[in-house]
């Protein structure tokens, strides 16, 4: 540690001394003294203390180091990025590793990096970046990955005590994660990009979100089961039927607001596997008379998506109309444009 420091505060007074210059071979050797130090505290103080102490203090350095060195020169030049950009990765490494043997680690680290994710947002739009911006909807798909795979097993997170279905730190999660990716489906958009390439961004973090709120739906439909001993009366099967055609019918109604047709399809997809699994694998070793119910439930929703879909089509032919006769309507003058301007179809229109 003792060593470490030394070169610290050798290699910086060295920059310093040599007209503020705080790149070329200061700043190699002050990577390979981080890179020495942050492997022999891995090694050495490995069953003492969790390494993660000594990455959270070298990121407070190096993050201070940044500050004090763009303060110095006036400028954030490479070096200033470096020791920035290393000080915030080390602090989000080390922060990950804090509370391994709490159960709810998974939850705390869905948390965390979905911060980070907003942070980086809120970076990107007021600096105008779009590479924060990209990473910022990067590490969202990381945590939705990451969420889908350990949720089944994470803590329910209750509020008081008391387990309240949708309102529990566990559907926070949830929740959180769906509204950025709405909000990512409806805000984001990368020049660098042509105008396919953000709608194919949008639609699939769109697509995502509704894939979120499935999960949000059987997860607290399973816990409301469990936790207030339903089971004598409710199958969790059919209970699970009724919640999807619930959500296909939300995916219909979305699609209807935003006139896509490709949540229809998706809302199709839904409906048609939860008919199957109910007529299939669901009818056998449950009540009668909660059949019958369940039964009626999806008759209702699937009834309902059908007037959805019957609306949505008559709303949609004018604009199909007028689309399909665009070719009908008088020539204009020669050179003339008559397309609707590049813009009219931004990913915001993804609802």
């Amino acid at each position: 540690m003792a060593a470490y420091g030394f070169y610290v505060i050798a290699f910086l007074i060295s920059s310093w001394k040599n007209n503020v210059k705080f790149d070329g071979l200061n700043l190699y050797l002050g990577i390979v003294n981080a890179i020495l130090f942050g492997l022999w505290s891995i090694v050495i103080l490995n069953g003492v203390v969790s390494y993660a102490y000594p990455l959270m203090l070298m990121g407070v350095l190096y993050t201070a180091l940044a500050l004090l060195v763009q303060r110095m020169t006036g400028a954030c030049s490479g070096p200033v990025l470096t020791k920035l950009a290393g000080g915030l990765l080390l602090i989000l490494i080390a922060s990950g590793q804090f509370g391994q043997h709490l159960a709810v680690k998974p939850m705390i680290n869905v948390y965390f990096w979905l911060a980070v994710s907003c942070g980086l947002l809120a970076a990107g739009a007021l600096k105008a970046l779009n590479g924060l911006k990209a990473a910022a909807v990067g590490i969202w798909l990381i945590v939705v990955c990451y969420w889908f795979t350990v949720t089944w097993d994470t803590p329910w997170g209750t509020w008081f005590g008391v387990f309240i279905p949708f309102l529990n730190w566990a559907a926070l999660a949830w929740e959180l994660l769906a509204a950025m990716g709405f909000y990512f489906s409806l805000r984001i958009s990368f020049p660098a990009l042509r105008h396919d390439g953000n709608r194919l961004i949008a639609y699939a973090c769109s697509i995502l979100s509704h894939l979120i709120v499935g999960g949000l739906l059987t997860v607290q439909v399973r816990n409301m089961i469990t936790e207030y001993r339903l089971s004598g009366w409710m199958d969790l099967q059919l209970t699970l039927s009724v919640s999807w055609g619930i959500y296909a019918l939300l995916l219909f109604l979305w699609g209807a607001r935003s006139r896509q047709s490709v949540f229809r399809v998706f809302g199709s997809v839904v409906l048609i596997g939860v008919a199957a699994k109910t007529l299939l694998l669901d009818l056998s070793g449950s009540e009668t008379i909660y059949k019958v119910l369940v039964l009626f439930l999806l008759g209702v929703i699937t009834f309902a998506i059908a007037y959805i879909n019957g609306k949505w089509k008559h709303v949609r032919e004018p604009g199909n109309a007028a689309e399909d006769g665009s070719a009908e309507q008088p020539a204009g003058p020669v050179g003339s444009s008559q397309e609707e301007p590049s813009g009219s179809h931004s990913s915001e229109d993804v609802r």
